[in-house]
C-alpha cells in the first residue's frame, strides 16, 4: 500500500497557492480621477468663519486707520467682517477645486474570500483515519 504523505504535501502546497492567489486578488485596486468643485456648504462655512474672525478683530482692536496714497480711511468692525467674510469665501472656494483620486477594489470580495477559505481548508484539513480492512 502506498503512503498518503505525498498527497497531503500536494494538498497543502495547492492550498497555499490558492490562498496566495486569493490574497493577491484582494489587493487589486483601480483608480478614477475626478474634477471636484466645492459645495455651497464649504463656501458658506468659510465665509461665516472669516466674517466672525473679522468681526472679533474689529471688536478687540476697535477702529483701525488705513492710509493709502495720502488718503486715510477708518475701518470698523463691519468693514473688517465684510473683508474677512469675502476672504474666507474665496479661500474656501479655491481650496475645494481640484482633482481627486478615488480608489475602489477591482475584484469583489465575494470572489476572493471563498478562494482564501478553500485554500485554508486544504492546508488545515484534519487527517482522515486509514481504513484498517
Amino acid at each position: 500500500m502506498w503512503s498518503r504523505r505525498p498527497v497531503i504535501i500536494f494538498r497543502r502546497i495547492t492550498g497555499f497557492f490558492i490562498v496566495a492567489y486569493g490574497l493577491y486578488l484582494s489587493t487589486l485596486t483601480a483608480s478614477v480621477i475626478k474634477f471636484v468643485v466645492p459645495g455651497i456648504g464649504a463656501i458658506g462655512t468659510g465665509a461665516a468663519t472669516g466674517a466672525g474672525i473679522g468681526a472679533l478683530t474689529g471688536v478687540m482692536l476697535g477702529t483701525i486707520g488705513v492710509v493709502t496714497g495720502g488718503a486715510g480711511y477708518a475701518v470698523g468692525a463691519t468693514v473688517l467682517a465684510l473683508i474677512g467674510g469675502s476672504l474666507g469665501a474665496a479661500g474656501a472656494a479655491t481650496g475645494g477645486f481640484g482633482f481627486q483620486v478615488f480608489k475602489y477594489p477591482v475584484v469583489h470580495p465575494m470572489f476572493w474570500l471563498p478562494l482564501v477559505a478553500i485554500g485554508l481548508v486544504l492546508i488545515f484539513r484534519p487527517k482522515h483515519k486509514e481504513d484498517t480492512n
